[in-house]
């Protein structure tokens, strides 16, 4: 079981102005994490630290779920507007 599992927070929402964490992927040691309160995709490294973000100026409460495909290709859910957006490095 988890009984003798270590728990420790790696990153700290609040402090890092989270408004309503929706979405969690992992690809090649990024951290990718949505906040569908403030509809900003951030990208974290393993040891916490931040790499970079994005702000999809949707409404609240429209960023969900996250896939990332790639080092430059994400998916996410816009559940206001009933549709999955590609995100694309240019």
């Amino acid at each position: 079981g988890y009984a003798d599992s270590d728990l420790w927070t790696l990153i700290d929402g609040e402090a890092e102005g989270w408004v309503a964490p929706s979405g969690l992927a992992l690809h090649d040691d990024t951290l990718y994490i949505t906040d569908n309160g403030t509809s900003r995709i951030y990208a974290y490294d393993l040891a916490g630290d931040l790499i970079d973000w994005v702000d999809l100026e949707l409404p609240a409460g429209a960023l969900m779920g996250i896939e990332v495909i790639d080092d430059e290709s994400l998916y996410v859910v816009d559940a206001v507007g009933d549709r999955v957006l590609h995100i694309a490095a240019e």
